[in-house]
């Protein structure tokens, strides 16, 4: 069977790093043959799969100017690689990709990622422009639509997708290989490059900036919880999430702390940097299903997190819950972990650790990808 995923871009980010483990969980399966049309460029996640012998391309989409052109080439694309099904990932692929299927009568599939869609909620106008075109099409163009979680299902039926064809099917965590990854620089040699002492505990967050991901909020939580643990590191990770990101430097200088935050940026080795920390905190006011908290879990790393798309339901435990965009209550939770002991916070992190692999494995994300794309191609 052969599958075209085609998606905006292949930058470090959660639908990227979905789309590349599902690819490689069919690796040695000849059963299936994947390949990636990137709508802008290629990225470090495009790079990562061609260098694993996976066909990627782009077609360079840089401004809306550029959409005819590209509508056209996209069609080109597809008829030349004659896939069995177009499988898009997010809205500006649904739409272009979805589009361009439909055209060449090819079966589609779309993905959405996300829950709370709109521009009071910090989303570009034409995302949401885009979101309620592909809204009215769901009823014509895909065969199914995936959403990674049932809070982004819920959302967007809501928006009025066409909810008879919808369904869940999660991100999937390999957590060995997660693990194998981590290991590759080993914890101490890792904190002692960043400066972090061996006794130093460190709470750490994973995310590219955006205002979703609410740094503002993670930045009061860590100056509440500073007043009484003035030791404590801040390691922030993510695209953007720089020191010549000057909206997120000034938060951080305006504390009057900036000297126990890390702030790493964009980095294609995350199980490393997890496995560096001592705590997890996801701080986000939307998600869907939230790809970096399902790797922190996997690394073992005790969790706290905003109840944002499915992170509760990943988590499975209400205690390490708080509402979004209240840093008192993130400080509280947080400041609960930090009152236990090392062990006491091992064994709520390998609790999580087991959750995963039991609920989110990477096996069973596939076998579910699977049956979606037999089901497609018999319809």
């Amino acid at each position: 069977m052969k599958v075209l995923h085609i998606i905006i871009s292949l930058n470090v980010g959660g639908a990227e790093n979905s789309l590349k483990r599902l690819i490689e969980s069919h690796k040695d399966d000849t059963n299936y043959q994947h390949s990636v049309l990137s709508l802008t460029t290629i990225g470090k996640v495009g790079e990562q799969l061609q260098a694993s012998g996976i066909e990627v391309c782009s077609l360079g989409l840089k401004s809306s100017l550029s959409l005819p052109i590209t509508f056209i080439r996209l069609i080109k694309f597809i008829r030349k690689a004659n896939p069995d099904i177009v499988h898009t990932w997010m809205y500006h692929a649904d739409l272009l990709g979805g589009l361009a299927a439909w055209v060449m009568r090819k079966k589609v599939i779309w993905s959405i990622r996300n829950t709370n869609i709109s521009i009071n909620s910090g989303t570009a106008t034409t995302t949401v422009h885009i979101m309620n075109i592909c809204a009215y099409l769901s009823s014509y163009i895909p065969k199914k639509i995936v959403c990674v979680a049932n809070a982004a299902l819920i959302s967007h039926s809501n928006y009025g997708y066409n909810k008879k064809i919808m369904t869940v099917i999660p991100n999937g965590y390999d957590v060995n290989k997660i693990n194998q990854a981590a290991v590759k620089i080993p914890r101490d040699v890792f904190r002692h490059s960043l400066n972090i002492t061996q006794n130093a505990i460190v709470i750490g967050s994973v995310g590219r900036y955006n205002d979703y991901k609410d740094y503002p909020t993670f930045i009061k939580t860590a100056v509440i919880l500073l007043k009484s643990n003035p030791a404590l590191c801040f390691l922030l990770v993510g695209r953007n999430v720089d020191h010549d990101n000057k909206m997120l430097a000034q938060l951080i200088i305006a504390t009057g702390h900036q000297d126990n935050f890390i702030l790493l940026g964009e980095r294609n080795d995350i199980p490393a940097c997890l496995l560096a920390m001592d705590i997890f905190c996801l701080h986000s006011i939307s998600e869907g299903f939230p790809n970096a908290l399902g790797e922190a879990m996997s690394i073992g790393l005790p969790c706290v997190t905003t109840d944002a798309g499915d992170a509760a339901m990943m988590v499975g435990n209400e205690a390490l819950v708080v509402d979004y965009s209240q840093p008192n209550l993130l400080a509280k939770s947080l400041q609960k972990l930090l009152n236990l002991t090392v062990s006491q916070r091992s064994k709520i992190g390998k609790e999580l650790q087991q959750h995963i692999k039991n609920e989110y494995s990477m096996i069973k994300v596939k076998k579910s990808y699977e049956a979606l794309y037999q089901q497609v191609i018999n319809l």
